[in-house]
């Protein structure tokens, strides 16, 4: 397990000020997103399934963010590029080694979402866009799980 406080400070504050895309309710949001898919880093592979990093991502996720996404707005893709030193978009499994490059596709699959961000001390809000966008009505997040994955990972004891 990661500690909650050095991945923001050292992993998503810097690499979402490196594309600029940083503010407070997407730390928020990101962080519980990574303490709820993954233990706070605990799993870089989804045991039973195709995600992989520490936001557990799904390669066809991922690709489709490239491919109808950043294909679109090619600053921002280079951007991404640049800042974890890549020269082509590279396969999925680079999120599974690459805290900063999986931390900035997370961000950009939020960015994708028209409605705002919630603001990061609305626990349920947050909740509810990650349910929404992320995990989705179908997925197998529990409202209790996130909570208590939120409050367990990511809040400072």
């Amino acid at each position: 397990m990661l500690n909650s406080e050095q991945v923001r400070k050292y992993v998503i504050q810097p690499a979402l000020n490196k594309i600029n895309l940083y503010s407070e309710n997407a730390e928020e949001l990101l962080i519980a997103t990574l303490a709820h898919e993954s233990e706070c880093g605990a799993f870089i592979k989804q045991m039973e399934g195709p995600a992989v990093g520490v936001y557990q991502m799904e390669p066809k996720t991922y690709y489709d963010i490239w491919d109808r996404f950043l294909s679109k707005r090619p600053q921002l893709a280079n951007d991404i590029l640049h800042a974890c030193g890549l020269y082509e978009i590279p396969s999925a499994d680079e999120m599974i080694w690459n805290m900063r490059y999986a931390t900035m596709m997370a961000r950009v699959f939020y960015l994708r979402v028209a409605e705002a961000l919630p603001t990061k001390k609305d626990i349920d809000a947050i909740w509810l866009y990650y349910k929404m966008h992320w995990n989705t009505l179908l997925g197998k997040a529990t409202k209790q799980d996130f909570l208590i994955d939120y409050y367990r990972f990511a809040v400072k004891r």
